[in-house]
């Protein structure tokens, strides 16, 4: 669906919004995609070149003839310069699908006949810089989600996993260079890229909620859990852990019963495990992963 904006109407916003500071007014988001609903707010995007320091002072939201409309100041060298760096999985998609309504010195113009002329492989040594440091990093929620299902913590365990969740399907987006169309087809298109059957994706789909609620754990996660180990071959990182992994807690064992949050939980970390196949280059795990084991439950704040 998609809902239509009359010509009267933008002009009017053009109008209200395009001060002298501003050399440019592009229409973005879904209304620019075509895929507007009747609840999509307008994504109204002013170029400037004396951006506010504040990012307060750069967002706006208000209402228009019944419509919700973001208002969003930003520079054009800032997005010229995303095209050079991993931001341009989603600068790329963005800048293409613009609807200019305003360019005074054709400089917007020329930023999306650049982003249209975009190719990805130069850029593909930093993005597996990027993927790798990414997963490196991603040791440490890894550790504190652990922590959360030791101390049956849930709230701890909950908001690492969607940290982890989320970061490592931007890692992978990057290290594939899966260019974004919008925050709606995120995960789909990462998992169309890693393909829809495989072992990653569909960890990946339990882990997130797009699945069914996970009844037991899968086998990637037995295998993974049986012995850690962690290889980040440009950030040459390796850990080694031999305690015994984390398996159902005591009181779960003596109940017989298991939290559905925790196999969630478990089903995003062995998506790590399940990582060697995911990002091409840069990033390599094996599948004794160091978060999967930790020594004892961790005493530190999140």
């Amino acid at each position: 669906m998609n809902e239509a904006l009359p010509d009267d109407f933008l002009r009017a916003l053009v109008a209200e919004f395009a001060g002298e500071t501003v050399h440019a007014v592009a229409l973005s988001g879904s209304f620019a995609r075509g895929a507007a609903d009747a609840y999509s707010d307008l994504d109204l995007v002013c170029y400037t070149r004396n951006l506010p320091r504040a990012r307060r002072d750069r967002e706006r939201l208000l209402y228009r003839d019944g419509r919700l409309v973001s208002v969003d100041l930003q520079s054009l060298d800032d997005r010229l310069a995303d095209l050079r760096q991993p931001a341009a999985i989603r600068a790329v998609p963005a800048l293409r699908r613009l609807r200019i309504l305003l360019d005074r010195d054709g400089a917007l113009g020329a930023v999306q006949r650049a982003a249209h002329q975009f190719t990805w492989a130069p850029l593909q040594p930093a993005a597996d810089a990027y993927a790798s440091f990414t997963v490196e990093r991603l040791a440490e929620v890894a550790h504190k989600i652990l922590g959360g299902l030791a101390a049956r913590d849930e709230e701890r365990a909950t908001l690492a996993t969607w940290e982890l969740a989320l970061d490592l399907t931007g890692a992978v987006a990057v290290g594939r260079g899966v260019l974004i169309d919008s925050d709606r087809t995120f995960f789909r298109q990462v998992q169309a890229a890693v393909g829809r059957d495989t072992a990653w994706t569909r960890q990946h789909r339990l882990a997130t909620g797009l699945a069914a609620e996970v009844t037991a754990l899968p086998p990637p996660w037995r295998a993974a859990r049986r012995r850690c180990g962690c290889t980040a071959r440009r950030r040459r990182c390796s850990v080694r852990s031999s305690n015994p992994p984390i398996g159902r807690s005591p009181r779960e064992r003596s109940s017989g019963s298991r939290l559905p949050w925790t196999d969630r939980i478990r089903a995003v970390l062995a998506k790590v495990a399940l990582c060697p196949g995911v990002v091409r280059r840069g990033v390599q795990l094996n599948a004794q992963h160091p978060a999967l084991t930790p020594a004892q439950p961790s005493r530190e704040p999140l």
